[in-house]
């Protein structure tokens, strides 16, 4: 499975490792929620089928949306299992990356210290990560906290607090992630300069250039991200599943 071309010891080690962290978000909100409106969809006459389809799938969505973006933009940002198992050529962005950074050319070191962009994406998605319990948490008197009408001021607290907690996580995750965007445009930026003093697009034109090793990267780093993803779900939401029922 080294060096394999359909990376198929990359995946395995991937999903291997991702199925664990899918299954206890899913689990961890079916927890949270209990059963009770599977008994209820079943005592109104829903078949098995319907249940899943109508009332525990549409329950779990936002820890398996958060799951998975969490999960992609890691594998996609991943560099120590694509460099030991993957092939040479097409490697992922990051191997890709990795050697531009380590490689004696000064200038392609230049070019590539934006390799962080990508790396950067794992962090932002799981600071960004949403609670997973928003959608469906309810105070002890069974008011939804998200109907402002029925909100007690308890409530609206808490909600106050969920929105600037999510704001500052969002701003601690952008700031970063808009140095890069800049950092990419830049040809010298000293301290403490706060704007480059050249511009160039020098790093754009090389990414964006049809002969050079980086658009097959970036195929390769998404098509195992998303299949790594696609695998994980498909195995650690039904065992979730399972193993709450």
């Amino acid at each position: 499975m080294i060096n394999d071309r359909y990376a198929v010891g990359i995946i395995l080690a991937y999903v291997l490792k991702e199925l664990p962290f899918i299954a206890l978000m899913v689990l961890a909100l079916l927890a949270r929620l209990g059963d009770e409106y599977d008994q209820l969809a079943q005592t109104l006459g829903a078949s098995r089928w319907q249940r899943l389809r109508h009332v525990t799938l549409p329950l779990i969505a936002p820890a398996v949306i958060s799951s998975s973006v969490v999960v992609f933009s890691f594998i996609f940002g991943a560099f120590e299992v694509p460099y030991i198992l993957g092939r040479p050529y097409p490697a992922m962005l990051s191997v890709i990356a990795q050697r531009r950074y380590l490689d004696v050319d000064l200038a392609q070191r230049r070019i590539d210290r934006r390799r962080h962009c990508h790396r950067g994406d794992d962090g932002a998605a799981r600071l960004a990560q949403p609670e997973i319990d928003t959608q469906v948490d309810r105070d002890r008197t069974g008011v939804d906290i998200l109907d402002m009408r029925k909100a007690t001021r308890e409530d609206r607290f808490i909600l106050l607090g969920r929105t600037l907690s999510a704001a500052f996580v969002v701003g601690l995750a952008a700031v970063p992630l808009l140095l890069l965007g800049v950092w990419s445009f830049s040809r010298s930026w000293f301290w403490p300069a706060l704007l480059p003093r050249e511009w160039s697009i020098r790093a754009w034109r090389y990414v964006m250039t049809p002969t050079a090793e980086v658009l097959p990267a970036l195929g390769t780093s998404l098509g195992l991200a998303t299949t790594v993803t696609i695998i994980s779900l498909l195995i650690a939401v039904p065992a979730a599943l399972l193993a709450f029922h």
